[in-house]
């Protein structure tokens, strides 16, 4: 039910946990936000940038993110190395 003393434009939250809401639930809910959030930072430059397409623009690189997912035993090329106990 919702209180009479709400007007339209007030913000309302609510706490929605359910009982069965566990950390690995938690974790798959953070990464799915995550996910959209960064879908749409990246939607917000292309739109801003696509607009030079076949043009020639001038920059500065300012950060490069390299993400990859590693394995244990496996060098920066991923390729498996042996393991020493020294």
């Amino acid at each position: 039910m919702i209180n009479r003393a709400y007007e339209i434009g007030d913000e309302i939250r609510f706490e929605v946990t359910p009982k069965d809401f566990g950390r690995i639930a938690a974790q798959t809910a953070k990464q799915v936000i995550m996910q959209r959030v960064r879908e749409a930072e990246r939607s917000i430059v292309y739109d801003e940038y696509s607009q030079y397409e076949n043009e020639i623009m001038q920059g500065v690189v300012d950060v490069v993110i390299i993400s990859y997912l590693r394995q244990p035993g496996q060098n920066r090329s991923g390729i498996g190395q042996a393991r020493s106990n020294a």
